[in-house]
């Protein structure tokens, strides 16, 4: 369940801008335990006051993840229900090109994580970072986890 947060999250943070298609790169991108994904890739457009992403992503997983987010581009709070049947509620706080996100996950109505970070542009738009700390409620460990993922623009 941990991997659907992570790749879930990955879309959950807008900026202004952030049309067009951006995908990981590796070697600047920071997994904590995960394995590196082979294929990890979002194709952002902006719908009025909605960015749509199209995320494609394995999470150095065997399988490819496609599924597609609709995300405000103001302060607001939003809940999505995962690819893994759980539910996460995000707030989003927007200041300047940054915005700092916290979200709840839960299933069947139990909180299972949370997660906080933030995400902002270059300086020059040509990358997009995501820096997230993911700590699990339940399971074998409830250590934080925390991901630093880099998107290039292409």
């Amino acid at each position: 369940m941990i991997r659907a947060i992570v790749i879930s999250g990955l879309v959950l943070a807008p900026v202004i801008g952030l049309s067009g298609t951006w995908v990981i790169n590796v070697r600047k991108s920071t997994f904590a335990s995960f394995p590196a994904p082979t294929v990890d890739s979002l194709v952002v457009t902006r719908v009025g006051s909605v960015y749509q992403f199209d995320v494609t992503s394995d999470m150095g997983e065997a399988s490819v993840q496609h599924f597609t987010y609709p995300v405000p581009v103001r302060d607001s709070e939003i809940t999505l229900d995962l690819p893994d049947g759980s539910r996460m509620r995000t707030t989003f706080k927007h200041h300047r090109d940054t915005v700092a996100f916290a979200s709840e996950i839960s299933a069947q109505g139990h909180p299972t994580a949370r997660q906080r970070g933030r995400m902002y542009p270059s300086a020059d738009g040509r990358t997009l970072t995501r820096d997230v700390t993911i700590t699990p409620l339940e399971g074998p460990s409830t250590a934080p986890i925390h991901v630093v993922l880099v998107y290039d623009k292409r």
